[in-house]
């Protein structure tokens, strides 16, 4: 989705309700990323709810619904729990993170969380050994 509609929304947003809230970085990030199956209405209509409910006028990516907020990949973990491991080791944890996350957003629903996560359903229950 266009950055111009994204800010041309929360302008609006912000002349309509006589506020200044501002959309943080990853949030914009994740605005743009999302395919917006239902049109641009959808983008705007989540663009005023997420300014609606924000807190002190900024719009994080907390703020989104899940599904827009999948499309941001983790960020990496700052404890040092995993000093001494293996790097294969940490990065498996994260995309342990990571895929339960997306089932989360997917509603539990596994063949939805595979294909959102580009796998063959059966690469899923592979990963999924835990």
């Amino acid at each position: 989705m266009c950055l111009l509609l994204v800010t041309h929304f929360v302008k609006e947003f912000n002349t309509h309700e006589k506020r200044s809230v501002e959309v943080l970085p990853e949030a914009m990030i994740a605005l743009i990323a999302y395919e917006w199956p239902r049109s641009v209405s959808e983008l705007e209509n989540v663009i005023r709810r997420s300014a609606t409910l924000c807190d002190n006028d900024i719009v994080s990516l907390g703020g989104l619904p899940l599904k827009v907020q999948a499309v941001v990949p983790l960020k990496a973990s700052s404890d040092l729990s995993y000093q001494g491991h293996s790097l294969k080791i940490y990065l498996r944890e994260r995309e342990k993170e990571y895929i339960q996350r997306v089932l989360e957003v997917a509603g539990g629903d596994k063949e939805k969380a595979a294909d959102m996560l580009g796998f063959s359903l059966a690469t899923f229950y592979r990963k999924c050994d835990w």
